[in-house]
């Protein structure tokens, strides 16, 4: 919101799909990943009713990925009628640690309306309805960050967002276990920028080279829908450009606002 450069400026002036707010997705009504200080806007620009939600995944604790100030307000006087009494916050220790900050503002019976449940690595996790496995990935070596693939219903996606290369052994991980995935959604913030050896984010190089692994391991097909996300100013993200980019390779730039049915 401070930047002035050329990327930005022609963002601001085009407007529609080339505004965007920071990352976050929510599967039916039900599961959220993420939770950026952007929450509310979504909520308002998407109509959606935020109290639905009853697992809150989160995939690292940096503040554009988990910004936990507008949960002390989920609950009387400043919420009534919600819809579920009770959300799981999943995380690292890092996302602990400001769940617990969080915590310390809310009234008790705030309180009574969160638990939290830590992740591990290549634990799978039951959420009511979906099975949810953590993925260790490379982003920040200070915390264990994590990638997520997803169940439900017989289909499976995996969100792969701020993340730089996947490791090999999360791509043996995936073949060993024979993973199909209906869904793709992967790191582009680099967009067409070289991404350095242990860069902590992918650009479009990185996934369409993550899209034919997945596909020579047999965890993807041709009836695999594949995305990219997580965009940065720093590589000019305008949606017309992305589309240039990446649907040569079969991959989707997504938007805010963007729905998908599986």
């Amino acid at each position: 919101m401070y930047c002035g450069c050329a990327a930005c400026e022609a963002a601001r002036k085009a407007g529609g799909k080339n505004l965007r707010t920071r990352s976050q997705a929510i599967i039916d009504d039900d599961f959220l990943i993420d939770y950026p200080p952007d929450s509310f806007i979504h909520a308002m620009q998407y109509r959606l009713r935020m109290d639905t939600f009853r697992y809150l995944f989160v995939t690292h604790s940096h503040f554009d990925h988990f910004s936990p100030d507008d949960t002390t307000m989920r609950g009387l006087p400043y919420s009534h009628d919600l819809r579920e009494p009770l959300v799981t916050v999943y995380g690292n220790a890092a996302v602990r640690k400001l769940y617990d900050r969080a915590r310390e503002t809310m009234s008790d019976r705030i309180k009574e309306g969160f638990t939290f449940q830590f992740l591990k690595a290549y634990e799978p996790v039951q959420a009511g309805g979906y099975t949810v496995i953590p993925l260790p990935v490379w982003h920040d070596p200070s915390e264990d960050c994590y990638i997520f693939v997803i169940r439900k219903g017989g289909k499976t996606i995996l969100y792969g967002n701020d993340t730089g290369m996947l490791y090999e052994e999360v791509f043996d991980y995936l073949k060993r276990q024979k993973i199909y995935f209906d869904m793709v959604s992967l790191d582009c913030t680099m967009v067409d920028t070289p991404a350095p050896e242990k860069c902590s984010h992918m650009g479009v190089d990185g996934d369409v080279y993550v899209k034919a692994r997945l596909m020579e391991n047999g965890n993807a097909d041709g009836r695999t829908k594949f995305f990219a996300n997580h965009f940065s100013h720093n590589g000019n993200p305008m949606q017309d450009r992305l589309e240039a980019l990446l649907l040569p390779h079969g991959i989707v730039p997504t938007y805010d606002g963007l729905e998908v049915e599986i």
